[in-house]
């Protein structure tokens, strides 16, 4: 009966241990596909937040005339009939 019982040991070892080996590795390959997905998560986050700028810089752009005009002379843009002077130091 103790033979019986010694071999039982013996094949269920190598069992348990290759099951618990596959556990933490598996543990680990998921630990590691969670930090990508909140890395991703994250990247849309900032992304949008980008996007909302963007869109809101844009109906500025259409509405606003203070800032169309801004942006106008910034480029070096004149209106019909406008006269530039340039000033040489």
């Amino acid at each position: 009966m103790r033979f019986v019982q010694m071999t039982l040991f013996l094949l269920t070892m190598p069992v348990l241990a290759l099951g618990l080996y596959r556990f933490v590795e598996g543990f680990i390959y998921w630990n590691q596909c969670r930090t990508i997905h909140q890395d991703y998560i994250d990247e849309i986050n900032r992304l949008k937040a980008e996007r909302d700028k963007l869109q809101d810089y844009v109906k500025r752009l259409e509405s606003d005339e203070f800032t169309q005009e801004r942006i106008a002379r910034k480029q070096g843009y004149i209106k019909k009939g406008e006269t530039v002077y340039r000033i040489v130091p």
